[in-house]
């Protein structure tokens, strides 16, 4: 909420900077301070990093193909990048399921629910990183973790995006 500030000296004569009470804000004030702030939604931030995650796993696994000469090198590429992939859509899945609810569901996924969901997401990449010598038959560990470390350097280029995006529609303004 919006809180005004008001000036006033306080018994030593400084100027006191005291706070009023606060003013709710209306809808079409929220519709406003959104639209010139340009944030975007933890939906739609999630939809892009794993449309992201997933060209970045495509990629990793041909280029390391390519190189290798080795599809199951490939293979081990893209198993770690799937390790970041998988729990990821689990992440868009639930939170784009909240999206549609009502006011009450949506506010069930609070900061105790993001984390409570963050730590199933990196419990499921542990299994699926611990499985993995199970579901490769012998998996190359250093392409293993090179398909999983550019794969989660994916947050970084979709929040790099926005931040570019965002000081290009201010400059514009």
């Amino acid at each position: 909420m919006y809180q005004a500030e008001s000036h006033a000296q306080n018994e030593y004569g400084d100027e006191d900077t005291a706070k009023a009470d606060p003013k709710p804000l209306t809808r079409s004030e929220v519709d406003a301070l959104r639209k010139k702030l340009g944030g975007m939604s933890l939906q739609a931030f999630s939809v892009k990093v794993l449309v992201w995650q997933v060209l970045a796993a495509v990629t990793v696994f041909v280029l390391i193909w390519l190189v290798s000469s080795n599809l199951l090198v490939g293979y081990s590429a893209l198993y770690g990048a799937m390790c970041v992939v998988l729990p990821s859509a689990l992440v868009v899945r639930v939170v784009s399921r909240r999206s549609g609810a009502d006011r009450a569901q949506r506010n069930l996924l609070g900061p105790v629910g993001l984390l409570v969901l963050e730590t199933v997401k990196v419990g499921v990449t542990i299994a699926l990183l611990c499985a993995a010598p199970f579901v490769l038959s012998s998996p190359d560990w250093v392409a293993v973790v090179a398909g999983f470390v550019v794969t989660l350097k994916m947050y970084w280029v979709v929040a790099f995006l926005g931040l570019r995006q965002a000081k290009q529609i201010k400059k514009w303004e």
